[in-house]
């Protein structure tokens, strides 16, 4: 028998969002029937760069939508929301496939969780078999990457009177699990999720019909921008992705990371970092990308190795494995290359006790933009320059192996 979860129970992740967007401030209210049966769409940019395109129609008992995004891959997304009777969330049925249908490599070909009071159970249909797993929790909301149609699911349900703070539990739909999203309102008319995972307020803003008109990740290391727009011919959109991508006209939607070795004197270096693209925006204003601390690429912290001591900068750098980062001010008036002692850790974990030494650097001005984030290291002699490019902006420090 399926335990149902108290009428506040989720209150700790997604609802509070869609409550807002349910509400529009009209607290203890429940939206008018129209909202519950409209079909959205959303188009999510990152920079200048459409990156995903969703539509999805809700009703009384369930939330059905279809979501077309690349990863790196042009991926399409087809989702069922179940909803109990009080509207919150039962069951979630997810498929992905290829544009022209087939699998993606080693997925299954579909994925269900029902979600209990105590529980999430999670099945993977697969070719040749059948993957059962059950974790226990609290009862969850389910989530889909930029997917807003999970976030309209609480849009039904009414915000208790004089609450402006919430935390909901969310679980990931191929790895269950409990994850806490606090959210605070402000006024009647917006949100702010703060994730520790993604650095700063992912602002949401609807309005007093309780529909989201857009989701504001720019804050956060996702940078990406969702916006509310007018219905779309699904089944075209997903075709001209698939046209763009094999015409070699989609930059990868996730961030690859690329490797750099480099002989300068008798050290070997190597460099692991993450490489972001312009994607029409202006990196270097308000620090890089918003960054006062930029971890020198993207996602996990960009790793840098030397096989004997050098001075980067004039200061001694021992032989070893460090992280970079670049220090640099609002205004941009200058940039200072950080090495720091911690490896393996994500680029948000940055920590200034652990730095080693800080060292000003060049800019530099390249003719030709760089649209992908590239480091190189340009030997000469027992010397050189470590070197960061992006867009016509170079950030330089000197090498010296003694």
């Amino acid at each position: 028998m399926i335990r149902r979860p108290s009428a506040y129970s989720g209150w700790t992740a997604f609802s509070t969002l869609a409550l807002a967007c349910a509400s529009g401030g009209r607290t203890g209210s429940n939206p008018p029937p129209a909202a519950l049966t409209a079909t959205t769409t959303f188009v999510t940019v990152l920079g200048s760069d459409t990156v995903s395109i969703e539509q999805f129609t809700r009703t009384a008992t369930t939330v059905t939508g279809d979501l077309v995004e690349r990863e790196p891959t042009v991926v399409h997304s087809h989702y069922v929301i179940g909803l109990r009777p009080d509207r919150t969330p039962e069951s979630v049925v997810l498929s992905r496939r290829r544009p022209d249908g087939s699998l993606l490599p080693n997925n299954p070909r579909s994925t269900r969780l029902t979600l209990l009071a105590d529980s999430i159970v999670a099945e993977e249909v697969f070719p040749d078999s059948v993957a059962i797993r059950r974790r226990a929790g609290k009862a969850a909301y389910p989530v889909l990457g930029s997917a807003i149609g999970f976030y309209e699911i609480f849009l039904a349900r009414p915000r208790p009177a004089g609450i402006d703070t919430a935390t909901i539990i969310t679980t990931a739909i191929r790895s269950p699990g409990g994850r806490p999203y606090p959210i605070r309102f402000y006024g009647a008319d917006s949100a702010r999720i703060r994730l520790e995972v993604v650095r700063g307020d992912q602002v949401l803003r609807f309005d007093r019909e309780g529909r989201v008109h857009t989701f504001d990740g720019t804050r956060t290391t996702i940078k990406e921008f969702s916006r509310r727009t007018g219905p779309v011919d699904f089944p075209a959109v997903v075709r001209a992705f698939a046209a763009r991508e094999a015409a070699g006209q989609l930059v990868a939607n996730r961030v690859g990371r690329d490797t750099v070795t480099a002989t300068v004197g008798i050290a070997k270096l190597w460099v692991d970092y993450g490489r972001p693209y312009l994607r029409g925006r202006e990196v270097f204003r308000n620090g890089v990308l918003g960054d006062t601390i930029w971890r020198a690429g993207a996602n996990a912290a960009t790793q840098f190795e030397t096989s004997v001591p050098l001075t980067i900068g004039g200061e001694t750098i021992p032989a070893g494995r460090y992280t970079l980062w670049v220090r640099v001010p609002s205004d941009n008036s200058a940039y200072t290359l950080i090495v720091n002692k911690r490896i393996r850790i994500w680029g948000t974990q940055y920590t200034r006790a652990e730095d080693l030494v800080r060292v000003p650097m060049a800019v530099r001005r390249n003719g030709m933009s760089a649209e992908q984030f590239t480091i190189v290291v340009e030997p000469n002699g027992a010397g050189g320059n470590l070197v960061m490019r992006w867009g016509t902006t170079e950030l330089v420090a000197p090498l010296v192996v003694p």
